[in-house]
């Protein structure tokens, strides 16, 4: 994602997730006939995962009292200078408590895939 960003040019950039639901999308017309049912990871939604990378450039795009994600990043999307990176590992948000104790639980489990595993040792080139 970084380097992704680096090469970009553009100020600002955010991690893109498929939406970790599990509701069934439905498509119908106007007159509510349903005409495709489809799982939510079977489309192209997708959300702002909440990890950013930005140049210092982006305070030039942000007005006292605005929240960063609309007011300064639609002036960054008519400018051209926002990227998202889609990501399709692991993802899970923590802004409640719940969502908390359920990450403390997978860590509890050993069932903690954010975690990087030891590398092994590199020998020096000799």
């Amino acid at each position: 994602m970084i380097q992704r960003f680096k090469e970009s040019g553009k100020i600002a950039c955010f991690i893109a997730i498929h939406p970790p639901i599990s509701f069934h999308l439905a498509e119908f017309d106007a007159q509510g006939s349903v005409q495709r049912i489809r799982s939510s990871q079977e489309t192209e939604m997708w959300i702002n995962g909440g990890f950013f990378i930005f140049r210092s450039e982006i305070f030039d795009f942000i007005k006292e009292g605005e929240e960063l994600v609309l007011e300064p990043f639609n002036r960054l999307i008519q400018d051209g200078r926002l990227m998202a990176y889609k990501y399709d590992g692991f993802w899970r948000a923590m802004d409640t408590l719940r969502d908390r104790q359920v990450l403390e639980d997978m860590v509890e489990r050993g069932a903690a895939p954010w975690r990087l595993q030891s590398l092994p040792a590199v020998k020096a080139a000799e």
